[in-house]
């Protein structure tokens, strides 16, 4: 088992430093500062997996830990998925961070860890039960609001507001990014209450591949935000019910259409059937069953569709221009998608159409 660990321990350390290099020799191709924290923060876990070899060159007996829920492994491993979090939030909101927000977003941890930082006496947990026994007690309980901390970051990055124009995800990246946070908390957490080494290796492959993924994310599928002034809204939001009543036909095809072409709905990458529902004051059912009737189509394919045309179009108008500018423009968030339902619509790649004009 101990020299599975070692291997783990490897897989984690080649990973997170190949993606940390690579983020920090691209990190002048975008805007903002999201490859430099991603390099960074990738090359905290590089840190932390040479911390492991030495601390393996240091235990021969091979029996590395005896504690759970160590505060040392509580309060800098917490540190560790706080920073997982910056990353988003760059994505989301470019110029969201100042220094004094940077220090209110690690505040929790501060606050968490100011006890150790004293060094307050801890008491030593062997097992799940003595956490059990002795939970009451303020040194074991603090210990445990670490992971109340993790789900807290978790609820609140999926609440922070943005302006889709101005982001490069959409609310199924976040939501995929939240899980995949969870995934990673669930195995550290999992390892400090019970020490068991399948479960600590599997956490460090986890993290290599976490960022094997985000960097490739980041590198080849992450449209840039794209300054454009057909991208700011031609007129003011107004609240479902007004905007369904301010037509003139009660028809819900009407609205639809209505709503969609006024405003450019379409290129709002969070938008959903739903969330149209409720803009042209009615329900799902109806709406596919308008789109159904009306169009022949699916929610999904008309979407797909009027951005693939508005893609095309602006291309027959100025074929050279940068299709990644234009995809974002249309409402995509990613390169890839963007490509294969372009393709799946017009038959060709975008770049082969722009070639043939």
């Amino acid at each position: 088992m101990f020299q599975f660990a070692i291997i783990a321990t490897t897989i984690e350390l080649t990973l997170c430093l190949a993606c940390s290099i690579l983020l920090w020799s691209r990190r002048k191709q975008t805007g903002d500062n999201s490859r430099i924290v991603l390099s960074a923060v990738c090359f905290t876990c590089v840190i932390w997996s040479v911390g492991k070899y030495f601390e393996y060159i240091g235990h021969p007996d091979k029996n590395i830990y005896t504690e759970i829920l160590s505060p040392e492994h509580c309060f800098t491993g917490l540190l560790c998925l706080i920073l997982y979090f910056f990353y988003p939030v760059i994505i989301l909101r470019p110029k969201w961070f100042t220094w004094r927000r940077v220090l209110l977003f690690i505040l929790p941890w501060l606050l968490l860890s100011l006890p150790y930082m004293m060094q307050m006496p801890f008491r030593s947990l062997a097992n799940a039960g003595d956490v059990l026994t002795y939970v009451t007690e303020f040194n074991v309980w603090w210990r445990l609001l670490t992971v109340g901390i993790i789900i807290g970051y978790m609820v609140l990055l999926q609440m922070l507001p943005y302006n889709w124009r101005e982001s490069s995800a959409d609310n199924q990246w976040v939501r995929r990014y939240v899980w995949a946070i969870a995934v990673m908390a669930v195995l550290y957490f999992g390892y400090q209450l019970t020490l068991w080494m399948p479960i600590h290796m599997a956490h460090q492959v986890y993290v290599g591949l976490f960022f094997v993924y985000y960097t490739h994310f980041e590198l080849e599928v992450r449209l840039l935000p794209v300054s454009d002034k057909k991208l700011e809204e031609k007129y003011e939001d107004l609240p479902p019910s007004q905007v369904a009543s301010s037509t003139s036909a009660n028809n819900l095809w009407h609205r639809i259409v209505q709503e969609v072409d006024r405003k450019e709905t379409w290129k709002n990458p969070d938008l959903t059937v739903t969330m149209l529902a409720q803009i042209v004051g009615s329900n799902k059912t109806y709406v596919h069953r308008a789109f159904a009737e009306n169009a022949d189509s699916t929610y999904n394919d008309y979407i797909n569709r009027r951005r693939v045309e508005f893609i095309a179009a602006e291309l027959r108008k100025k074929p050279n221009q940068n299709l990644e500018d234009l995809f974002y423009r249309a409402g995509y968030r990613s390169r890839t998608t963007a490509g294969r339902n372009f393709k799946d619509i017009m038959g060709v790649t975008p770049s082969d159409y722009a070639a043939s004009l």
